[in-house]
């Protein structure tokens, strides 16, 4: 098999540092990644009903949530559980790696999928709930299968193709962007590999029919959103005035700088070797699935929430790199320090990043003071009282109070932000329950490890 000239041990060594770092790192920041919106609400969810949330079909979450319902089960206190969760994603990015490494000996795919975990990793470690991101784990397990008939000539047995169907479930229904990320890389091994032509397309075939069972059985009313505002931002058309434009590119040059090197790199390696058709194709991907993107949300999004939507991108510039540019190049001992400096910068990116998450959970930490010292467990906040630029998102603030009172103070505090006059009236009569943003929970169904009341029998009351 055809092998990147960049050391194996080198890959492997500099890939399991990095990934151990990132487990660190999500244990060191389980509070600014577990008490943020959808990780709170899971957290909430899993352990108020004692099963798995999976919403939208996106079964790939049974891996990371396995790491809250059976450790709940077995009784581990609320802080092990919500610090298990934080860890379980960048644990199977790490065991993702190991397989491709150690399991494939694909040391290639391997130094691919480690420069798409690393490089457009910043803002988006600290919202960590990402499905994209994971079914990128298992689509790069099942291209091992692949790439292990198409590279290695190893035929593929019926228990290999099931767990092949597995992967490709898994990816395909993680999010509706996998469909371009995997249709770049099968018309890239299309075109590197002819002689599997027919495999590859029966492959991708396959994938096309899961997808499109995804998208016409399994209905998403999440999918069917994001459908609806893509048409809406069809009529904006040039589309060269968007502020999401703007953003993207702010966040180029600031954060997904080896993103654009790499990209430039190809363009001018494929355009000096008279692959004209290769440049124009790859220019092609990169800036129509940021278009289709920035179209989607044309006034911007936060970047901890868009930045796993771009990460499309990475795939765009990573295969190329890999698989055409660096076998040709004269690797230097200087210039195989490439890949743990290009892993170090993306890691210093999250911490420097860090900082805005930090301070939300100073803010909820002071509000759960205030609720202690004014001996009060269940507040309304008006929405002029909260800092939003903080909060990024007021729905979350009843899962982010619960989980971080409960494990700091050992005692349950509860707080809800009112975006509308009216929106919690309810809770002014809740006095033997927990209110949340969309639900209402009597104490008696819940788990009083993880819910901890004291004082029983007072509503809801308004606070500034």
């Amino acid at each position: 098999m055809e092998t990147a000239k960049l050391p194996k041990k080198l890959i492997f060594w500099t890939g399991t540092i990095g990934f151990l770092l990132m487990v660190l790192g999500s244990l060191f920041y389980w509070k600014e990644r577990m008490a943020f919106t959808d990780a709170a609400y899971h957290l909430f969810h899993i352990l108020a009903r004692n099963e798995y949330a999976i919403q939208s079909s996106r079964f790939v979450a049974y891996f990371t949530q396995s790491f809250i319902l059976w450790p709940s089960r077995w009784g581990a206190p609320l802080s092990v559980v919500a610090q298990l969760y934080s860890a379980s994603f960048p644990v199977l990015y790490l065991l993702c790696f190991w397989t491709l490494t150690l399991v494939f000996r694909n040391y290639r795919l391997g130094l691919a999928y480690l420069l798409l975990s690393f490089l457009m990793t910043t803002a988006s470690f600290f919202w960590c709930l990402s499905d994209i991101i994971q079914g990128y784990a298992f689509l790069f397990i099942y291209l091992a299968f692949v790439l292990r008939y198409v590279e290695q000539g190893k035929r593929l047995n019926l228990l290999h193709r099931l767990l092949m169907l597995v992967c490709l479930v898994f990816s395909v229904f993680s999010h509706p962007l996998m469909l371009f990320s995997a249709g770049f890389i099968y018309l890239f091994f299309i075109v590197r590999y002819p002689a599997f032509r027919r495999m590859l397309l029966f492959e991708s075939a396959v994938f096309l029919v899961l997808f499109a069972i995804k998208t016409f059985v399994f209905i998403s009313p999440n999918d069917a959103n994001a459908s609806s505002a893509f048409k809406s931002g069809l009529k904006l058309f040039p589309y060269l005035d968007l502020r999401a434009n703007r953003d993207f590119l702010g966040f180029l040059v600031r954060d997904y700088y080896w993103v654009g090197i790499l990209f430039f790199g190809a363009l001018w390696f494929y355009l000096k070797n008279g692959k004209k058709w290769h440049a124009a194709f790859l220019a092609c991907a990169f800036i129509g699935y940021v278009l289709l993107n920035n179209i989607t949300a044309p006034g911007g999004t936060d970047q901890f929430y868009v930045e796993n939507h771009y990460m499309g991108i990475c795939v765009f510039v990573v295969f190329p790199f890999v698989w055409d540019m660096l076998p040709g190049m004269r690797i230097t001992r200087l210039r195989s320090l490439f890949l743990p400096f290009a892993i170090a910068t993306s890691l210093l990116g999250v911490y420097r990043h860090h900082f805005i998450f930090t301070e939300r959970v100073d803010w909820i930490e002071g509000l759960i003071g205030r609720m202690k010292s004014e001996r009060s467990d269940k507040w309304i906040i008006r929405k002029e009282n909260a800092p939003q630029d903080k909060l990024f998102m007021f729905w979350g603030a009843s899962f982010e109070v619960w989980l971080l009172s409960t494990v700091e103070e050992g005692q349950t505090y509860s707080a809800i932000i009112q975006e509308r006059d009216g929106e919690f009236d309810d809770g002014l009569y809740c006095n033997t329950c927990l209110r949340t943003t969309w639900e209402t929970f009597p104490y008696e169904k819940l788990n009083p490890r993880y819910f901890v009341f004291r004082h029983t029998g007072f509503p809801y009351s308004f606070h500034q």
